[in-house]
């Protein structure tokens, strides 16, 4: 990866897949389980630098901390007032690039649909911080099961590194430039192989990988041994040790002038439960407009389905000739869509549509015939808008791209009264009676034909 980033310190890499835990008894739902899905970012970099080059994209964002300090307190209290860039500066968060991902990760949640209030970063304690870790904090929402962590952000320093290129006996190190020349002195482990091959025999490479795979401590351990002239032990299996002549083997220090300087990269690592997220989206997104109606109120961005295309009439030719060149239009724009031309009536596809999370709802009724628009309604507030058939597809496609808002094409298009919310009110003007939303809803078809019967028999008498 440093190879095909030309050698430049910093970067990133980012991979999904599966994860497991031994899990004696899964529970929370789909919180616990044994197999979940993952995804995760590896951003290498120097340790002497470790600042963001996007950080100040996000300085002054508030991301709500929850301290190991806050936590050691009686009544732990989310400091939700302080600029990212004043967290760093106070060494709340040590590392410029961790708190950038957590404030990427805080930004993504928001979009998701997750209120800000249910959204809280935990450090991590002392006692439950793995070793090797220099800093760590977990992404927690708040759902029915209390606070819980969707996503980590650890600090793991060169330790991931270092244990690899000591295992794989490979070299995992990056170089700085240096803005001057610099003398260094190089150890190195010589054997003599001509002479230790015949002596050692088949465990002569193992001997010699062993020798390769040595630090500057270690060869300084070996060359003490050297001068002491005592064997040296070299442990070839977990149970077996070979003592080397000390005379094979010796320990040179050369000078050499440098132009850049090795180091092993940090590492800073965001990691994302897949599944948690996705149940917190569909519990925070999850709605009620009243004990029978419940909706999914899924931000346009991650709605899997972006609009329905419903004709007002589902058995009326000239409606549902319409529905493919709509269709056409919303594909090439790359809008996902559902032709809902069942015969119910238009109000239980709406309700049908909400149910599903579909935030957008586009209704092909007689007016189109005559003028070539259709109707656009939004899920969480019910309005409608009227507009050219022409445009509907690029103004949804700036909508889920959140490019605009819903509030914007109030004020471009010209807002549309539904003919049952008409209906109900010159029933309610000719009989004095009230119509209930759900009746409203569920008959708004026959409705609007009772209020023209009415409205006819008023103007004969």
């Amino acid at each position: 990866l440093l190879e095909y980033n030309n050698g430049r310190m910093p970067f990133a890499a980012a991979q999904t897949g599966l994860g497991f835990r031994n899990e004696i008894s899964p529970r929370s739902g789909l919180l616990r389980v044994r197999e979940f899905a993952m995804a995760e970012i590896e951003h290498f970099l120097d340790p002497l630098n470790k600042m963001h080059n996007k950080f100040y994209q996000v300085a002054e964002i508030k991301v709500p901390l929850l301290s190991a300090a806050a936590q050691a307190m009686d009544t732990p209290v989310v400091a939700r007032d302080i600029p990212l860039k004043d967290a760093v500066g106070k060494e709340i968060i040590k590392n410029p690039t961790l708190a950038y991902y957590m404030a990427r990760t805080f930004l993504f949640l928001q979009s998701c649909g997750i209120p800000e209030s249910a959204i809280r970063f935990r450090q991590h304690m002392k006692n439950e911080m793995a070793h090797y870790s220099q800093e760590c904090w977990d992404a927690e929402v708040e759902c029915s099961y209390g606070w819980t962590e969707v996503a980590g952000h650890a600090d793991r320093g060169c330790y991931d590194l270092t244990c690899h290129a000591k295992g794989a006996n490979a070299d995992l190190s990056a170089a700085r430039l240096l803005k001057e020349a610099k003398l260094i002195k190089i150890i190195k482990v010589v054997p003599d192989k001509k002479k230790l091959g015949p002596k050692y025999g088949k465990n002569s490479g193992a001997i010699l990988k062993k020798f390769e795979s040595m630090d500057e401590q270690e060869m300084k351990a070996l060359e003490k041994l050297i001068d002491e002239k005592k064997e040296i032990p070299i442990q070839i299996a977990p149970e077996e040790t070979i003592l080397v002549d000390p005379s094979l083997v010796k320990v040179t220090t050369e000078e050499k002038t440098v132009m850049e300087e090795k180091y092993v990269p940090h590492v800073v690592e965001p990691s994302f439960g897949v599944g948690r997220i996705v149940y917190m989206i569909l519990e925070h997104c999850f709605k009620s407009r009243d004990q029978e109606r419940t909706y999914f109120l899924f931000p346009p961005s991650i709605a899997p389905v972006k609009c329905s295309i419903l004709p007002l009439i589902p058995n009326e030719k000239k409606l549902t000739d319409i529905i493919p060149a709509i269709k056409k239009l919303l594909n090439e724009h790359g809008i996902s869509s559902k032709v809902d031309d069942s015969g119910n009536t238009i109000g239980r596809r709406y309700a049908r549509t909400d149910e599903v999370g579909i935030p957008f709802a586009i209704t092909i009724d007689f007016d189109t015939l005559k003028d070539e628009t259709v109707t656009l309604r939004e899920i969480s507030t019910m309005d409608q808008i009227r507009i050219p058939i022409a445009v509907v597809a690029e103004e949804m496609h700036k909508l889920t791209k959140n490019f605009t808002k819903w509030s914007d094409l109030l004020g471009k298009y010209k807002a549309f009264v539904s003919q049952s919310a008409e209906s109900a009110a010159q029933f309610q003007l000719i009989t004095n009676k009230p119509v209930s939303y759900t009746h409203l809803r569920a008959h708004e078809t026959s409705l609007h034909l009772v209020c023209r019967l009415l409205l006819e028999k008023k103007k004969n008498k």
